[in-house]
């Protein structure tokens, strides 16, 4: 089976050690994205995004087509015996990689730290082997010659994860007593990798456990000026309390126990040093809190398509957050019930996991749960902080504490924050970190204008799928083994109007059991899947005011998507100036979207579901007057718009005209 090398210049090695040309740096692009994610498919919007960062045009979908079958030649090429030899195959809307992660070194070294760290505790020794072997298949600059925004992001974090692994791997081989034979390889690193503080604290105190403390001074100087020179900032306060250690020869520097020789306590594993290592390395006194390395967020979704638009949104604020910005980058995703917040910031987090090697924490804030009331911040504060290694005794009491204690945790270091399903502002807040270096993601079905206002935040207001995305999300759930005899009913569901990808999850399974079954779901009140996406809309309208509400249930009897704020007002029986404020709090709860000042659209579904709670809420005769004050508000409308304007007498026109001057 060929091994294909991103952890270096993109190459595909044959088992005799063949190198095999993989073509220009954009067809090696094609590869290397591929390769990142074997067995998955990758839809061509995502190879264009990431290849040219572009809207797709035609000419790019025949660049990557062409790219593509030259990669497939390339891989006929590679003979090894009776062994398959992977291919790219074309999937719905998309190019899969069938290659086992394996023959990547990418996810071979990554499985290596895997094992690594199950063997931390029973076989410290084996987990240092492991750690070294994953270490020797970075070849150099990850793929290395490979140019544009997508290119520069991996490689930034590969080389994050990098640092990461090296410290993890030089941790514990101090804590097996090699402080000597570590010195050298340490050196090295540090050459390579001048601005990573931790592996400069670990070489000090390979030097200083060797009895160098003069070369543990002169390596600390070397780290600070580099700082100074290239980013203007002065060592980090675990660094600068390390150097005065150093300096004074502090006794919590001896030679930490070999492990070899004693049994493995638990708080030897790697992201646990002991306290010999956690004082000196990462500051404060031994009863300090362990930090370790938190991976919380839940599993990515398979069936994801679409948004490129609002990744590359997300991408920037992941840049802020590497930048030398001074606060933490925040984005805020709201949109209706169902339209995909969650699934758009868990595809983007893992995606850029690799760049926040500290750590990756999420929570689920339950702001519009069904069973549950809202989290309350000091309760999410207390998982984030165990997640962080703080022992429950040490986790204050007061929400501003455990804020204060977070934060501080989480400063100098690169977290990201996934705030899922927050209910308001004033529950983010206190969740957010407080340094630079972090991203913090928030889903909402509220808009947070003061969240925006004083965290510079961006703010993505998502709605609903295209018609391509519907249909590409239905073959997605579907397959394609099934796609042929489902033409015809995806089209119909995507005609019907579906476009929320929960509503779109739930009729996918109808679709491959029994096509006929779905045909025509989405536009009936009473069918299974508007049942099932109705309860999730049910808790956004019961947060709303009377008067808001009222007027929701009213927009059901609207006749059509769209209407204005005076059409709106017409229907409720409402002065303009009312209305107003109601339909803004319909949009901040994401039942209405606002595409331009004083225009609202509504989601047929959200339609429909207005329109059965009139049915149930409003008397007959209410909503006859609803509907009549409605048509009334467009018979006036269309009257003054063929009225011509009333022009005053010509005869009075100069005493019109009397006061108007020439600028």
């Amino acid at each position: 089976m060929p091994d294909l090398r991103l952890l270096g210049p993109v190459e595909l090695r044959g088992a005799d050690d063949r190198r095999y040309s993989l073509g220009p740096p954009q067809q090696r692009c094609v590869m290397a994205v591929l390769a990142m994610t074997p067995g998955r498919l990758v839809p061509v919007e995502t190879l264009i995004a990431r290849v040219w960062r572009d809207e797709p045009t035609s000419d790019m979908r025949d660049a990557v087509y062409t790219y593509v079958s030259r990669l497939r030649r390339t891989l006929r090429q590679v003979e090894e015996g009776s062994t398959p030899v992977p291919e790219i195959r074309r999937d719905n809307g998309g190019y899969v990689l069938t290659l086992d992660d394996a023959h990547v070194d990418l996810h071979r070294a990554r499985s290596l730290v895997r094992q690594a760290r199950q063997q931390q505790a029973g076989d410290p020794v084996r987990s240092a082997e492991l750690l070294g072997e994953a270490a020797a298949l970075w070849r150099g600059t990850p793929l290395a010659g490979l140019r544009g925004l997508w290119a520069e992001q991996m490689r930034v974090g590969l080389q994050r994860e990098l640092v990461t692994l090296l410290t993890e791997r030089y941790d514990l081989e101090l804590r097996l007593g090699r402080h000597a034979q570590s010195v050298v390889a340490l050196s090295a690193e540090v050459v390579d990798h001048p601005l990573a503080e931790p592996l400069t604290g670990l070489l000090m105190l390979a030097l200083y456990r060797s009895g160098r403390q003069a070369d543990a001074l002169q390596a600390y100087s070397r780290t600070r000026d580099m700082l100074v020179q290239r980013i203007g900032e002065e060592p980090g306060p675990e660094l600068r309390r390390l150097h005065e250690q150093v300096l004074r020869r502090d006794p919590a520097l001896e030679q930490a126990p070999d492990l070899r020789r004693r049994p493995v306590d638990r708080r030897d594993r790697i992201g646990e040093p002991h306290p010999a290592i956690r004082t000196s390395v990462r500051g404060g006194s031994p009863d300090a809190p362990a930090t370790g390395c938190p991976a919380q967020l839940p599993p990515d979704d398979a069936g994801f398509v679409g948004r490129g638009a609002y990744a590359e949104r997300l991408d920037r604020m992941g840049e802020q957050a590497a930048g030398p910005s001074r606060g933490a980058a925040v984005c805020v995703i709201t949109g209706s019930a169902g339209v995909g917040k969650t699934a758009l910031a868990l595809h983007w987090a893992h995606r850029v996991a690799g760049a926040f090697p500290a750590g990756q924490l999420y929570v689920n804030l339950r702001g519009y749960a069904a069973a549950d009331s809202p989290m309350e911040p000091a309760e999410a504060l207390h998982g984030f902080l165990q997640a962080l290694g703080v022992a429950d005794d040490g986790i204050p009491q007061s929400t501003d504490a455990r804020t204060a204690l977070f934060r501080s945790l989480l400063a100098g270091r690169r977290f990201l924050v996934v705030l899922d399903n927050a209910r308001d502002t004033d529950q983010v807040v206190p969740l957010l970190p407080g340094a630079s270096g972090c991203a913090t993601v928030v889903t909402s079905r509220r808009q947070m204008p003061y969240l925006v206002a004083t965290t510079g935040a961006d703010q993505i207001i998502l709605p609903p799928f295209s018609p391509e995305e519907a249909r590409s999300m239905l073959f997605r759930l579907t397959g394609e083994e099934r796609a042929e005899n489902r033409e015809q009913a995806v089209a119909e569901v995507v005609a019907g109007g579906v476009r929320l990808p929960l509503a779109l999850r739930l009729i996918a399974p109808r679709l491959t059991a029994a096509p006929g079954h779905a045909r025509g779901a989405p536009q009936m009140s009473g069918s299974a899947p508007f049942v099932d996406v109705r309860a999730v809309f049910t808790w956004s309208y019961g947060h709303l005011s009377p008067a808001a509400a009222r007027l929701f249930r009213l927009l059901g009897l609207h006749p059509g998507p769209e209407l204005s704020t005076g059409a709106a007002a017409g229907l409720a029986g409402l002065d303009p100036r009312r209305a107003r404020p109601l339909l803004s709090e319909l949009t901040r709860a994401g039942l209405l979207t606002e595409p331009a000042p004083d225009w609202f659209t509504v989601h047929d579904l959200l339609r429909d579901y207005a329109a059965e709670l009139a049915r149930t809420h409003d008397t007959a005769a209410d909503r006859q007057d609803a509907v009549q004050r409605a048509l009334d508000h467009y018979v006036h409308s269309a009257h003054a718009a063929c009225r011509p304007p009333a022009l005053p007498d010509p005869a009075r026109r100069p005493r019109c005209l009397a006061g108007w001057r020439h600028p």
